[in-house]
């Protein structure tokens, strides 16, 4: 669950970064180092989780982290609702899997 808050996050955080008034508040979320070195390690993990997955679940997973049921994401995507959900599940799977080996 933190990998799909994360990418939600990284693309919400990019938005607000980009419509804020001036450089300066950019400059001043960044100066704190605590969560500059969070937002790096949060990158990490999403980056490793993200590479593991196949092109067609990282659509997927980028449509989950939207909100979106698999009924959806199989009619934007134009395919078949149970094979959205079979993606859909497979890449539950592999998070709650790098969710444990992470907690060990």
């Amino acid at each position: 669950m933190r990998a799909l808050r994360l990418h939600r996050d990284r693309r919400v955080r990019q938005q607000a970064l980009s419509a804020a008034a001036s450089a300066g508040q950019e400059a001043a979320w960044w100066a704190q180092p605590e969560r500059a070195l969070i937002a790096r390690e949060d990158d990490a993990i999403v980056g490793e989780f993200i590479a593991e997955l196949t092109p067609l679940e990282r659509q997927v997973f980028a449509l989950v982290a939207d909100g979106r049921s698999w009924r959806a994401i199989a009619t934007a995507l134009s395919m078949p609702e149970m094979q959205a959900r079979k993606i859909t599940r497979a890449c539950e799977r592999k998070r709650a899997a790098r969710k444990c080996s992470t907690d060990s």
